[in-house]
């Protein structure tokens, strides 16, 4: 596995971690331009019609039933992602391509 990424942490290394700094500049004119705004209404709203009733029923399966609770931990990951952005400032075209089922 280590051989796959090893090229790119080399390059990345030799360039000072190059692209960190352009994530970096990218988050800021992003916050900066308001698209992080709404971000909890388009995760919720915009991702899909149904996607809040499937958020409602998923959330009752991972923490209240008793078949749930073998995949809690699946829930609370979700649940501090989405926290971690909240807190992050991430605009929802960074998140939302990733969860749209």
């Amino acid at each position: 596995m280590l051989v796959i990424f090893l090229p790119n942490l080399v390059w990345q290394a030799q360039h000072h971690f190059i692209s960190l700094d352009f994530l970096k500049h990218i988050h800021v004119r992003d916050v900066s331009q308001g698209r992080a705004r709404g971000f909890f209404v388009q995760q919720f709203c915009f991702a899909s019609i149904p996607r809040p009733f499937r958020l409602c029923f998923w959330a009752y399966v991972l923490f209240r039933s008793r078949e749930g609770k073998r995949y809690r931990a699946l829930g609370w990951s979700y649940l501090a992602t989405l926290a971690l952005f909240m807190v992050a400032k991430l605009a929802s075209t960074t998140w939302l391509p990733c969860i749209r089922s």
